[in-house]
């Protein structure tokens, strides 16, 4: 649905066909290397906060409460997850929280208390601080470098604590929405604090979103079919090379 087609123009010098070519076939070399069409899909933004009020919040992330909270996605076309944030409110100035930003797919298979992350990692951070300001959310923005992710394939994005040192008594609030805001998923979490790959949990009932953004660039188009243009090229490298060898010697 968001796929487009960009057309390429190729403008190839007269002269310079007329030099590789000898002066030979340049309207079929030309009809041949004007116009190459190459399908181009655009990128897909996905953005809860319109739907949040700003103050509205799910806790407690911390090491002592819930060590895990994420956000399924299913894209609507294949592409790469570049980057994805979300909103989190520290309850203490001091001291920070240390975590790890992750990606992995996600297994609905079971509902809620059955399903959770499943596969190889896709992304892992590593371990990343936060602090913020009491009483203010700041967007935690993760920027991936660029996953591949496929159309129809759901993924969680989240943060988890699971790993690191319990250095810190703080907890945080994180932008919550309680309405079905973003259709293709959800927001789970799991208070497992020594692994994040057992089944996790979401609220039972309509769907819930944290209020977060998330990226997918369109794929880089691969190669364009430029046969036309190679085979000119070679035409007029075989057409130089008759040329050179079969000068007559002089007299």
């Amino acid at each position: 649905m968001f796929s487009q087609f960009r057309t390429i123009l190729l403008t190839l010098s007269l002269s310079a066909v007329a030099r590789l070519a000898g002066g030979s076939s340049m309207a079929a070399i030309l009809q041949s290397t004007t116009i190459v069409a190459s399908p181009v899909q655009a990128a897909e933004s996905i953005d809860t906060t319109p739907g949040w009020n700003g103050s509205s919040a799910v806790s407690p992330w911390s090491y002592s409460g819930t060590q895990s909270y994420g956000q399924i996605i299913t894209p609507l076309e294949d592409g790469n997850l570049t980057d994805f944030a979300f909103f989190i409110n520290p309850d203490l100035l001091t001291p920070d929280i240390a975590y790890q930003a992750r990606v992995y797919r996600w297994d609905y298979t079971g509902g809620p208390g059955f399903w959770g992350p499943t596969g190889p990692s896709l992304y892992n951070s590593g371990t990343l601080s936060f602090s913020g300001s009491p009483g203010s959310f700041s967007e935690v923005s993760i920027n991936t470098g660029g996953i591949a992710v496929s159309a129809g394939i759901p993924y969680v994005l989240f943060f988890s604590i699971v790993g690191e040192t319990d250095t810190s008594g703080n907890s945080t609030s994180w932008g919550f929405i309680d309405t079905d805001v973003y259709s293709n998923g959800d927001f789970v979490f799991s208070n497992n604090a020594t692994s994040f790959t057992d089944p996790w949990d979401s609220f039972i009932g309509p769907g819930t979103e944290l209020a977060f953004k998330a990226n997918i660039a369109a794929p880089v188009p691969g190669p364009l079919p430029l046969l036309g243009v190679a085979a000119a090229f070679g035409y007029g490298r075989g057409m130089r090379r008759r040329l050179t060898t079969q000068r007559p010697s002089p007299q």
